[in-house]
């Protein structure tokens, strides 16, 4: 019995080893918003890892698109979820929507929902004019300073979000990979549009009828 069951942790060792040095993905640039210890990253990319999503900032990540955009949402409490609308290059638009029994504020957890479906054209603009509006490649990575944009005056008071729920922006381009990560409680208008838009675009807000 022990000689066997030695035999067999023998032949799980070499796939143990290698899953040991498998390299974990690293989602936000090194010096993203200055942090140190790697909070965000611990934070963020546990989330992004757990939804099987794919790293934006590597090397080859847009070979075969024109536009990947990303949003990952984030509430304290409740179940966390991203959305990622993407634009290949043969012209094609794609929304993929991923849910986790999680908390947003805590750890992740396993996939609870998972879809990705073709979007249709003028879905796609709504999210791209909201994406111009936005302004996301210029906009500072944290605006913990109460800055949007570099050059803004700093706040002089102070702004403090507690509880809510935290959103995390990614656009991969020609231009390269961008990241911001805002609050909900200090979106701006622009930023509220793009939310609402994305939202919109996976379906999880329905425009009311006429009627109503």
């Amino acid at each position: 019995m022990k000689a066997g069951l030695a035999a067999a942790l023998m032949l799980l060792a070499p796939g143990i080893a290698r899953a040991q040095d498998a390299p974990v993905p690293h989602y936000l640039p090194p010096d993203f918003a200055g942090e140190e210890g790697g909070f965000y990253e611990s934070w963020f990319g546990r989330h992004l890892a757990a939804m099987e999503e794919p790293v934006l900032g590597a090397p080859h990540a847009l070979d075969g698109y024109r536009i990947r955009f990303r949003m990952l949402v984030l509430p304290s409490f409740l179940e966390p979820y991203v959305i990622g609308v993407d634009e290949r290059t043969d012209g094609r638009h794609v929304v993929r929507y991923t849910r986790t029994d999680g908390r947003g504020g805590y750890g992740p957890g396993p996939i609870a929902e998972r879809r990705i479906e073709a979007l249709a054209g003028d879905r796609f603009v709504r999210v791209a004019d909201a994406l111009a509006d936005a302004r996301l490649a210029e906009r500072l990575p944290s605006n913990r300073d109460g800055q949007e944009f570099a050059g803004d005056v700093p706040r002089a008071d102070m702004v403090i979000c507690l509880d809510g729920t935290q959103f995390v922006f990614e656009l991969l381009d020609g231009a390269g990979h961008h990241v911001v990560t805002r609050h909900d409680c200090s979106l701006d208008g622009p930023i509220r549009a793009l939310v609402d838009a994305t939202q919109r675009a996976a379906g999880l807000l329905r425009r009311k009828r006429r009627s109503d």
